[in-house]
């Protein structure tokens, strides 16, 4: 493709439609599912802590009769089976939610039907894929940690990149419906076709950044501030989905 259609395709990316809208409703689903399920398991959490919240515990433990032991000791075993139990279910809602609200995403861009065997072998694939992002940035965020700017910089190219890998190989998924194909021509399309798309995310990245930035300086309330970032996120990643099924197309 030559440059001045990539310009082109670039700025025609930027034209509103409802398909734009339709993204965010979409991605929104997860949003609208994990969250009141992570606020509930933190108020059950909290309320099953306060009960071995002991001013003087050393104390306690010297002159408690054997019924209140006993009731310490289950209060404990309560919270941690309530802690490891519950972080596990959470876990699972989180990814079958997840991968439900991808899979509405690119079945409504890619004009596929939902498909029951297909979508269960996804949440498999963003089990392993989320493990290695995380295994990844993990890594990364060790070296931004010494603060130098080119470990920052280098995150925020790095962060565009797995986006971009993820679209592409949610999109083949979706097409084929076989993880390693699809792996194996997301490598491909990687290689050859996506290099100035990559590039022109990566400074609309910029530009979200930017605008993140200003907003919290303006909006001083922590929550606030994380829910506008968070909104401008789902607005550049449902952008930069249709910008890189159009790129892919031409």
């Amino acid at each position: 493709m030559k440059i001045t259609n990539q310009w082109n395709l670039f700025l025609k990316s930027f034209t509103l439609k409802p398909v734009f809208f339709f993204i965010i409703a979409y991605d929104l689903i997860f949003y609208a599912i994990i969250t009141p399920c992570i606020l509930i398991y933190k108020n059950i959490q909290l309320k099953k802590a306060a009960a071995l919240r002991i001013a003087n515990l050393e104390t306690y433990v010297a002159t408690a009769s054997p019924a209140e032991m006993q009731a310490l000791i289950q209060s404990m075993k309560s919270f941690i089976y309530f802690t490891i139990i519950g972080a596990i279910l959470l876990l699972l809602i989180a990814l079958f939610s997840y991968s439900f609200s991808r899979t509405l995403i690119w079945n409504y861009l890619l004009k596929k039907k939902f498909n029951t065997k297909k979508f269960l072998k996804f949440n498999l694939l963003n089990l392993f894929l989320g493990l290695f992002t995380l295994f990844l940035l993990s890594i990364l965020l060790v070296f931004i940690r010494i603060s130098l700017p080119i470990f920052i910089t280098l995150f925020y190219f790095i962060l565009v990149a797995i986006f971009l890998f993820i679209f592409l190989l949610y999109m083949n998924y979706i097409n084929i419906g076989k993880i390693f194909k699809s792996l194996a021509l997301t490598v491909e399309k990687f290689n050859k076709k996506i290099g100035i798309a990559y590039l022109f995310s990566i400074a609309v990245f910029a530009v979200i950044l930017l605008l993140m930035f200003l907003l919290n300086l303006i909006i001083r309330t922590p929550y606030a501030s994380t829910v506008t970032s968070l909104a401008l996120l789902i607005i550049f990643t449902a952008w930069m989905r249709l910008y890189i099924l159009s790129a892919v197309k031409e």
